[in-house]
């Protein structure tokens, strides 16, 4: 029998049915639709306090979308392919959404001096800054900005900063914080390409090398808000799909392996805002493992994100076992540059032009450079995640229980943890009923707030607390 070496990823995604050998060309629609009542504790209320919010929720299970796939056999096992892929908000018919938290960002963000919780070395309560306000083991977390000098310099310095970081702050988590926010007609996938008996070639907006190892070890395959990826999405820990992108993917037996290469587009700059990963994986009906690795530039063309995934899966009857980690590291976060010189520029600014503080303006520079620092390195990440998972099914029922962890290696000391429990009837092969329940553990700093599998949780109302989110929803595929 001649052997083919072809992607079995592409192939899933475009669907069997397309190659069919009765079919030359064949053009596919096909979706889902998933809606869901959620009910969310942990969430900031006007006044600062914990509160519920129960509401009509779009993709909670998976995704909610829309797609077009086709495929035309030309000869000598080669086909050309196709697909578009339109996310879309069955609450309100909108193709983005914002977290429940809206533009809210972490507290730590706005410590002065950085951490996000490292107390100012001997200094008075005074001394000690957090632009939000508040506190989380009964001092006030913040850091000094200007080294010695008088005790009033020093609080009028992180004073500026807080003002200037309250104007900041907002503007970036606008432009930043939530699913699709530029409004993307094709936003979860849009690729072409052909598939060859030497492996499959691809150009588009295309799933990450990491993030396709991620999902398929996940237990849940990314679905809900029970699995691991929910555990830090403020900064996110892994860039699920890139634009730009050439990519190459082969199958041979249960060996299947990708390499991706993203251009960055970026004038004056080959370095600049690129992306490379590689996966592979060795998978039969009854086990699996695969590792996957991405690498990123920010837009000045420095070394940023770089996340390795590894995972396995074991399968025992109706049971089914999972294991998932990944370690991401970031010392030059993407798309922060521009704000960094923002933070700069304002506290220097406001001390040179306010003459109640004259006296820091021989410090200005000094005061503005750790400022801007402690802004940029709020977003900087050294972590790693777990996710252990197990499924049942029989017949049409299917339980998944999880639990997850992140680790987060950082001076703010972000971790997190939950478990999760999730159950889904099938109705028929196309519509399903489900009722999910997550239990978000918090610690010191942390504030991740639970969220689905096509919208960010976003950021609860206080560090280290607990919060929990419940759906019921159904699910219809076509």
């Amino acid at each position: 029998m001649k052997k083919t070496i072809i992607s079995s990823a592409v192939l899933a995604a475009l669907g069997a049915a397309s190659f069919s050998a009765a079919a030359q060309t064949s053009v596919t629609l096909y979706g889902i639709v998933d809606a869901a009542i959620t009910n969310v504790s942990g969430v900031r209320t006007s006044t600062g306090d914990q509160g519920r919010v129960t509401a009509v929720s779009s993709g909670v299970l998976d995704g909610s979308r829309w797609g077009i796939r086709g495929t035309e056999d030309l000869g000598g096992g080669v086909r050309a392919i196709f697909l578009l892929e339109n996310r879309f908000e069955i609450d309100n018919g909108q193709v983005s959404n914002r977290p429940v938290s809206g533009t809210q960002v972490p507290e730590r963000f706005f410590s002065v001096g950085g951490s996000g919780s490292l107390p100012a070395p001997n200094a008075t309560a005074a001394l000690n800054v957090n632009c939000g306000g508040r506190t989380t083991d009964g001092s006030v977390i913040g850091a000094r900005l200007l080294p010695g000098g008088p005790v009033a310099a020093q609080v009028a310095a992180a004073q500026v900063a807080c003002g200037v970081y309250g104007q900041a702050y907002p503007a970036l988590a606008t432009a930043s914080y939530g699913v699709n926010i530029p409004g993307r007609l094709f936003d979860r996938q849009a690729f072409m390409g052909l598939i060859t008996p030497v492996g499959a070639f691809l150009l588009g907006r295309q799933y990450t090398p990491a993030f396709e190892t991620f999902a398929t070890f996940d237990v849940t395959g990314t679905s809900s808000n029970i699995g691991p990826g929910q555990l830090a999405s403020l900064p996110a820990l892994l860039e699920i799909r890139e634009s730009n992108t050439i990519s190459y993917r082969i199958e041979l037996g249960g060996i299947k392996a990708q390499a991706m290469y993203g251009l960055g587009e970026t004038v004056g700059s080959e370095k600049a805002s690129r992306l490379w990963g590689l996966n592979a994986s060795y998978t039969t009906k009854d086990f699996g493992v695969g590792a996957g690795h991405n690498e990123r530039t920010n837009e000045l063309g420095q070394k940023s994100l770089k996340t390795t995934v590894l995972g396995a899966y074991g399968v025992f009857g109706p049971f089914k076992l999972t294991g998932v980690t990944g370690q991401f590291k970031d010392d030059a976060p993407n798309g922060i540059a521009a704000f960094r010189t923002q933070v700069r520029s304002g506290v220097i600014g406001t001390i040179n032009t306010t003459p109640a503080l004259a006296a820091l303006v021989p410090f200005a520079a000094t005061v503005g450079d750790n400022a801007a620092n402690a802004a940029y390195n709020a977003f900087k990440q050294d972590g790693v995640v777990y996710g252990v998972g197990a499924e049942y099914k029989t017949g049409p029922h299917k339980i998944w229980l999880t639990y997850n962890k992140y680790n987060d290696k950082r001076p703010a000391d972000a971790d997190v943890e939950s478990a999760g429990f999730a159950y889904i009837y099938a109705l028929s092969p196309r519509t399903s009923l489900y009722t999910t329940f997550v239990q978000f553990m918090n610690g010191r700093t942390a504030q991740a707030l639970p969220g689905g599998n096509g919208f960010l949780g976003g950021v609860s109302f206080a560090p280290n607390t607990d919060n929990r989110g419940m759906a019921f929803g159904i699910q219809h595929r076509f």
